[in-house]
């Protein structure tokens, strides 16, 4: 049994990033994901765009991404929000001169400077592909048994497993979904 701070279920922006902001406070994290990262980083494999707000791009500057991602997204220095065929809208500008209010760029960019970062870092663990076969929750903590035999415990587990979420569901966390018409 491998012991870790943090187990983190999902490799991607989101699981990531909360494993690079930990390890920069020396918190070990397992990072397991059931993908093969290296596809992730593809154009075939996801074309969308992530709008990086100002403080968040912040953090990823905090975190030694800033260079890795310079030249790669475009500024969004002004953005406009309206409601359907209405002529009424918000309009967002620069609030200090010169600093845009975010950044956009593509995921797999993002992707790509995120594993970089983290296979960098001797505080996370990444584990890809690999399945999560069970999660036992105890009082002191918890363990991971994956498909291919390896466990892992740790105190906290964090699900980052994106929108249909196996963890969340198994913790019984629920969540209010809509569709748009």
């Amino acid at each position: 049994m491998k012991q870790h701070d943090v187990i983190i279920i999902g490799g991607g922006l989101v699981g990531m990033t909360t494993a690079l902001a930990l390890a920069a406070s020396d918190i070990r994290s397992a990072v397991v994901d059931s993908a093969d990262l290296k596809t992730t980083l593809t154009a075939e494999f996801d074309g969308r765009a992530s709008a990086i707000a100002s403080a968040s791009w912040r953090m990823l500057e905090a975190l030694g991404l800033g260079s890795s991602l310079a030249g790669l997204g475009c500024p969004i220095n002004e953005i406009r929000v309206t409601d359907g065929l209405s002529p009424l809208h918000l309009h967002f500008g620069e609030v200090n001169a010169g600093e845009p209010l975010g950044w956009m760029f593509e995921n797999r960019h993002l992707r790509a400077a995120l594993l970089a970062a983290a296979r960098a870092s001797p505080h996370i663990e990444i584990l890809a592909p690999a399945i999560v076969e069970r999660a036992e929750r105890g009082v002191a903590g918890v363990t991971v048994k994956l498909a291919n035999g390896a466990v892992l415990a740790a105190p906290l587990l964090f699900a980052a497993d994106g929108r249909r979420s196996k963890l969340r569901d198994e913790a019984g966390i629920n969540i209010a979904t809509w569709k748009y018409d």
